[in-house]
């Protein structure tokens, strides 16, 4: 026998176990909520270089949605998708010279994630050089293996990316 009471209750928990947020998701590094911008498709981010040796399985991609010019803040979108499943996902942004961030340089926790969730970031940077400035990310992640960290090198602007010219045959390198 139930009573209106037990009834009710049980509504309530039902309601709000609904309301909470997807396992593994960490609500002030989601764009879902935020809801203050449209993030853009992962497709149209370009992939970060590893610094190093491959470590953490974790994909860092990164689209720099303003043209980055010295003394002027810069917007950087920024998402970390995990290759497989794993706890204590952490992104930091250690001091670059030549780059100030802004905005959104806080460390990102995330307690649990699942293989390809996303996880997104928005910072404002400014650099103090004309060109070739660049910025990190140390991204670390517990799986089953054990603790994993990569540190990735993301450029804010196409000379930093800008592969060597290749010479000819013969030819001496002049850079």
């Amino acid at each position: 026998m139930t009573t209106p009471m037990r009834v009710l209750g049980l509504s309530f928990i039902a309601t709000l176990a609904a309301c909470g947020s997807a396992p593994g998701s960490s609500a002030p590094d989601t764009v879902a909520a935020e809801g203050k911008r449209a993030a853009p498709a992962l497709e149209r981010m370009r992939a970060a270089t590893v610094s190093g040796k491959i470590g953490a399985p974790v994909e860092v991609r990164y689209l720099v949605t303003s043209a980055v010019t010295k003394d002027q803040p810069a917007n950087v979108e920024l998402a970390f998708v995990p290759t497989m499943a794993g706890t204590n996902l952490q992104v930091e942004f250690p001091a670059t010279e030549g780059v100030t961030l802004e905005k959104g340089s806080e460390p990102m926790r995330v307690q649990k994630s699942a293989a390809a969730e996303v996880h997104r970031r928005q910072l404002f940077v400014t650099a103090s050089v004309e060109s070739g400035a660049t910025m990190r990310a140390v991204v670390s992640i517990d799986v089953p293996e054990g603790r994993f960290f990569s540190v990735f090198v993301i450029p804010l602007d196409d000379s930093a990316t800008a592969p060597r010219a290749k010479k000819a045959p013969g030819e001496a390198r002049t850079d």
